[in-house]
């Protein structure tokens, strides 16, 4: 049976990001994409200039009316746009039996600010032992509270540090880095890096591989295993 994988974060109608590429990723990982819009973007595939928040009750609405009807197997969170949504969500998916694969959505790449609030106070409400944290390094970073990271032990440190709010796992994304970009899994004090040659850049690849992470977890895939497919769903990507 496919299982139904629910997004929730931001609207881009480029498709370039957001719960458009959601959608992409978990059909190509093999599952069926549900989604719930925190927030309207305007933007196009060159980026975003702004956006509108959706509702806070009306998210939880939702969530909860999805829950109520619907067998799903996995949910993936990208933009939450505020500390508000992040902790409403927290509470709505506070004893879920599921895999949560929580992308952190912080800063736009032209440098334009997604979130209001505390960053750190809000992410770390969402994480429980079934939360799998996907940040970039720069999200990483702020997240942990650590330095910039420029090599693969600060990179290491800042995964540490996230793992220490109680995660199923941290996989902190090294596209940024200079040269083949490698990314870092940290899972019960184990680690693992992953090593690709580097592709032309896109968007919105952080959205599909946390997507396609999560729908292969609902499809029962080992953690490990389930990164390098996710991250072979983003090649796929990449080059077509």
């Amino acid at each position: 049976m496919t299982p139904a994988v629910l997004a929730i974060g931001g609207l881009d109608p480029s498709g370039s990001a957001g719960l458009l590429a959601d959608v992409e990723a978990i059909g190509a990982a093999g599952g069926r994409a549900m989604a719930i819009a925190t927030a309207w973007t305007i933007q196009s595939r060159r980026g975003p200039r702004g956006y509108e928040a959706v509702n806070v009750s009306t998210v939880t609405s939702q969530l909860q009316t999805l829950r109520e009807e619907e067998s799903i197997a996995a949910v993936k969170l990208g933009m939450l746009g505020s500390e508000t949504m992040a902790r409403a969500l927290a509470e709505a998916l506070r004893g879920w039996a599921l895999p949560i694969v929580i992308d952190p959505v912080l800063v736009a790449s032209n440098g334009l600010s997604l979130f209001e609030g505390d960053a750190r106070a809000a992410y770390s409400s969402l994480v429980d032992g079934r939360a799998i944290l996907t940040p970039n390094l720069a999200e990483a970073a702020l997240l942990a509270g650590g330095p910039v990271i420029d090599s693969i032990e600060t990179m290491r440190t800042s995964a540490r540090a996230l793992a220490g709010w109680g995660s199923r796992a941290v996989l902190v994304k090294g596209g940024h880095f200079p040269g083949a970009p490698v990314d870092l899994l940290t899972e019960n004090g184990n680690e693992r890096t992953f090593r690709e040659e580097r592709l032309p850049a896109a968007r919105g690849t952080g959205c599909r591989l946390a997507s396609a992470l999560a729908t292969l977890l609902a499809r029962g895939v080992p953690l490990e295993e389930a990164v390098r497919k996710a991250r072979a769903v983003v090649q796929r990507y990449l080059v077509t």
